[in-house]
């Protein structure tokens, strides 16, 4: 039996590390801007991971540190604190 070592780039989520995509599988590519490229489909925020200018490449995840690397307002789901 051959065997071969291969290497390949994925995209890595700088928040939380993750590297599927949307349908849980993980994209191989030959270079590091195939792979963040297709990470952030040409830079569509509404179905990619994001690319932040400071170089952060931040997946889909929709949670409080997600959003404040991305710049985005908090959801309606978002904690309210009220002091009386």
């Amino acid at each position: 039996m051959a065997v071969r070592r291969c290497v390949c780039w994925v995209a890595v989520c700088d928040i939380c590390g993750t590297t599927t995509d949307p349908d849980e599988y993980t994209p191989h590519f030959d270079t590091p801007d195939q792979a963040i490229t297709n990470a952030t489909h040409r830079g569509d925020p509404t179905t990619g991971w994001t690319l932040t200018p400071g170089g952060r490449l931040v997946c889909t995840e929709d949670d409080p540190a997600h959003r404040a690397v991305t710049g985005q307002l908090p959801g309606p789901d978002a904690m309210t604190i009220t002091y009386a």
